[in-house]
Order: structure tokens, then C-alpha cells, then sequence
């Protein structure tokens, strides 16, 4: 199953063991008004480093699995995406020991 999505997908990071994993959120109305939440594990292509709760737009996306201990694991693999705005892209990019004040930006 391919998946593009130009709505906003937020995506979170969490290190374990050496790790990073990904996972994107995904929620839908309960009958009583409430709402119920859930997360799908989500991979990257190799080079690809994201915060935490990064917003993106899919592109490029399809379903994929692997077999541990004999059950079936799902996952997304993201090949193709865009942050979704220019802030949060110039906040991925830039080291993290770089600060910027007020009096930096031309406006």
C-alpha cells in the first residue's frame, strides 16, 4: 500500500538502547465524543534525523513488515517527505550548539 499525504504528520522520535525510533500518530473519534490515540512505528531512508514531534508531509510512503519471534511487525517506510514549515526546517538543520537571538534575523 503506497500513503501521500499533504496533511501535516507528526512524528515521534524516542532513543532506546543506542536506537532511534520513529513513530507517527494517528487518532479518530470514539462514539461517546472522545478521542482515541494510537502510534504506527515508522522507518527512514539511512541519513535521515529527526527531533522529536517534527511535522511533516509525506511524499513518498508504503507499508513494509518484519518477522521477529514469529509475529508479524508492521511499519511505514517514509522514503519521500517535507517538513512542513520553514521554521521547523531550519530548526533540523541547524547545529544544535548554534543559538540564535533577536538581533540575527534581517527583519
Amino acid at each position: 500500500m503506497k500513503l501521500i499525504s499533504d496533511k501535516e504528520e507528526l512524528i515521534f522520535r524516542k532513543d532506546y538502547e543506542g536506537k532511534v525510533i520513529y513513530s507517527k500518530s494517528i487518532s479518530h473519534k470514539l462514539q461517546d465524543g472522545s478521542w482515541e490515540h494510537g502510534y504506527i512505528p515508522v522507518r527512514f531512508p539511512k541519513g535521515v534525523n529527526l527531533a522529536n514531534k517534527t511535522k511533516i508531509k509525506i511524499k513518498e510512503a508504503w507499508d513494509d513488515f518484519y518477522i521477529k519471534e514469529g509475529k508479524t511487525n508492521v511499519y511505514y517506510f517514509i522514503n519521500k517527505f517535507e517538513l512542513a514549515d520553514n521554521l521547523e526546517a531550519m530548526k533540523q538543520v541547524a547545529p544544535n550548539d548554534i543559538q540564535f537571538d533577536d538581533g540575527d534575523y534581517p527583519f
